[in-house]
């Protein structure tokens, strides 16, 4: 439909919902793109972070069952045997907890077999343990030395560079994630910039047309009517249309016509 076959409220009503609806849809554009950028950050703070902090944690409680371990070794007169052993157990439970989880989780976020080697190195310094404390429960710590300095370290060395290998590729893998998501906010910005702009360009141009659209029409009637009150009848009105401004030319016209036949009769 012509705006000009419109009445005038019908589109004045238009020119204040076009900029309504463009302004929704913004606003629904904007609360998508911030719920899809917030549930892509909260699945990486669920998932490859703690990842990484469990990896983390790994190193920290074997080197704490580690020097618990050596202490055990050191105490040869078992003074501290007890408390040794309980501080062990206890890194250990929390070590067994947390490779427990990686091994749960690894494979949502990463290759699947991007923590076999981590758990591999652990479970074969795992393996160490129970000679080592055999051998001091036997009060035989030079065993226990031996084996400590010849296998234990070795593994714990082992361990300590496949989890910094497995934490090198995880912090990898989450800066490229960080990475995409900036880029993800940045093109949806410029989307957003873009569409506002558009939709700002489109709301300029239908208000002119409105505009336009009543202010033509009745300038001309306006000239009419003028020249009408200087005795100009030939002033013409060319507007048709089915609003108030085309009622208002058609009976200007016809007013015209009017008395243009009246002058003639009384002439």
């Amino acid at each position: 439909m012509k705006l000009k076959n419109m009445r005038i409220s019908a589109r004045l009503i238009v020119g204040f919902a076009i900029p309504i609806i463009l302004s929704l849809i913004l606003v629904i554009f904007a609360l998508l793109a911030t719920f899809s950028i917030n549930n892509r950050y909260t699945d990486l703070i669920g998932g490859e972070l703690p990842l990484e902090t469990k990896a983390l944690e790994s190193q920290v409680y074997i080197n704490t069952a580690a020097r618990y371990a050596c202490d055990m070794v050191l105490d040869t007169d078992k003074s501290n045997y007890a408390w040794n052993q309980e501080g062990l157990n206890k890194a250990l439970s929390k070590l067994e907890e947390t490779l427990a989880y990686l091994q749960q989780n690894n494979a949502k976020y990463m290759d699947a077999n991007a923590i076999d080697e981590v758990i591999a190195a652990s479970e074969s310094w795992l393996k160490v343990l129970p000679r080592i404390t055999a051998a001091i429960d036997k009060d035989d710590f030079d065993s226990a030395t031996s084996i400590l300095q010849m296998e234990c370290t070795p593994a714990l060395t082992a361990q300590a560079e496949a989890a910094n290998a497995y934490t090198t590729e995880l912090q990898r893998e989450i800066q490229t994630l960080n990475d995409n998501e900036t880029k993800n906010v940045v093109t949806l910005a410029t989307i957003f910039i873009a569409m506002t702009v558009i939709f700002l360009a489109l709301t300029i141009i239908f208000a002119v047309r409105i505009i336009r659209s009543i202010r033509v029409p009745l300038s001309e009637a306006r000239d009419a009517i003028v020249a009408m009150s200087e005795g100009d009848l030939d002033r013409p009105v060319t507007y048709e249309s089915r609003d108030e401004v085309g009622e208002i030319s058609s009976a200007l016209h016809i007013c015209q016509t009017v008395l243009k036949d009246s002058i003639g009769e009384v002439a």
